[in-house]
């Protein structure tokens, strides 16, 4: 696993989605770095770390985790997550409890809340639907390939409000992780192991998550509408926050770095 970090104090670790890698914590690994250890994995089958063809359902990301933990020497750890990056870190709450000071999720949806989601809400299945197009085999890797990962840069643009905040070097930064060897079919098999990880969730029985939770989210995300917000207390028995900010897209902390810094900052110090 492949591991940027800097700064020293303690550890606060942020897990990425799709399709990213370390990179889209740049702004928060600069912004908490004057007081926190910051660090930011390439997630397995992204960037660096190694691409196995399996053990991309919750509780083997998850086991990765509490690995990089224990090889940091870091017993609990202030954790962040994005996208599947958020999802990944909710059921690491679940999960590992003993672990975390306090959680931080940004648009990542919570797998028990998108199951009732998914029942009861025809816009979100609706804008859920790439999923399906993702379980497809080999086509959407070879598509969003075309033209030097030309997919990439476009899910980018899509996915943002504050398109600015994406520069042309920023892109081509998530293009060139993109070329390594394995492309985004790392990232691709998250998907692809929803069907048999989501019914691994219910089987599951998850305890309320005890720690502080932050819940940062946007009300312009094309993705994941604030319904993933609401009803999460009976997921959370720990003190629960929920902040909205406006006017911006799914990649929150890259479209609004200095919010989501002071909210990060504020509430790691509480």
């Amino acid at each position: 696993m492949h591991v940027a970090e800097c700064g020293s104090g303690p550890a606060v670790v942020f897990l990425h989605g799709f399709p990213e890698f370390w990179y889209a914590w740049r702004h928060q690994i600069k912004a908490l770095s004057g007081r926190f250890h910051a660090v930011a994995p390439d997630l397995r089958g992204y960037n660096e770390t190694e691409r196995p063809d399996s053990g991309y359902d919750l509780e083997t990301l998850a086991a990765d985790v509490a690995g990089l933990l224990d090889a940091l020497g870091e017993k609990k750890v202030h954790l962040v997550g994005h996208d599947w990056g958020g999802a990944l870190a909710w059921y690491f709450a679940h999960r590992y409890p003993e672990r975390l000071h306090r959680l931080a999720v940004m648009n990542g949806p919570h797998p028990m809340r998108t199951l009732e989601i998914w029942g009861r809400n025809p816009l979100q299945v609706l804008r859920s639907l790439y999923i399906l197009y993702f379980q497809i085999p080999w086509l959407p890797e070879y598509l969003i390939s075309l033209r030097d990962h030309a997919g990439v840069v476009q899910m980018f643009r899509w996915g943002a409000v504050r398109k600015e905040r994406l520069t042309p070097e920023d892109l081509e930064a998530f293009r060139e992780a993109a070329r390594k060897a394995g492309g985004v079919g790392g990232g691709l098999a998250y998907y692809r192991a929803i069907p048999s990880q989501y019914k691994a969730v219910r089987q599951l029985r998850l305890n309320p998550i005890p720690v502080p939770t932050l819940i940062l989210w946007t009300d312009r995300d094309p993705a994941l509408s604030l319904d993933f917000t609401r009803g999460m207390a009976k997921f959370v028995s720990g003190p629960l926050t929920v902040r909205v900010l406006h006017g911006v897209g799914h990649w929150i902390q890259q479209e609004a770095p200095d919010e989501v810094n002071e909210a990060l900052l504020e509430f790691f110090a509480g």
